[in-house]
């Protein structure tokens, strides 16, 4: 089979789209998936679950979730460390009677303690939407090292808020 591809003016190859699907496939599994494919065509079983999707938009869907989740881990963890970081010095101004109400550092730390914790709630459900979506497309492995770290981070962000609403109580 003969095919055209074009190299254009920045270096990069043109491939007529007939051959790019067969092209990416080959190129982006690796050796052993491949093999796994071939053994599992031969038997007949159809089930095969990957650590990553075989089809490179789902793969590249897949790392931009994982992207998406440690900003969104970022930004939990500015909320979080700010809160407890206004609260210990709010709360030292209270002692030294600096400010007026005793309560404000409380509310502060706990407000933006309870805002960072949503966050990263949220953006782990939302992660985890977006991964259990593609696995009903093609089979991959769904724990990935970044969801671990945002429920380690979520259950820090509850154990914080809790620590500071005992406080306020």
């Amino acid at each position: 089979m003969r095919c055209r591809i074009t190299i254009a003016s920045n270096g990069m190859a043109i491939v007529p789209s007939s051959l790019q699907h067969s092209l990416v496939e080959q190129a982006v599994q690796p050796r052993h998936v491949r093999e796994i494919s071939m053994a599992a065509a031969e038997t007949g079983s159809a089930h095969k679950r990957h650590a990553l999707p075989s089809d490179m938009g789902e793969m590249r869907t897949v790392m931009a979730a994982d992207r998406t989740l440690m900003a969104w881990i970022r930004t939990s963890l500015s909320m979080l460390s700010f809160g407890f970081t206004i609260y210990k010095f709010l709360d030292a101004l209270a002692e030294h009677n600096e400010i007026a109400a005793s309560h404000s550092p409380q509310r502060v730390g706990l407000f933006l303690a309870g805002m960072g914790t949503a966050a990263m709630v949220l953006g782990t459900i939302s992660y985890w939407t977006t991964l259990r979506d593609l696995n009903r497309v093609e089979e991959f492995r769904l724990g990935r090292p970044v969801l671990i770290m945002a429920l380690v981070m979520s259950f820090a962000g509850i154990a914080l808020f809790v620590s500071i609403a005992g406080r306020l109580v």
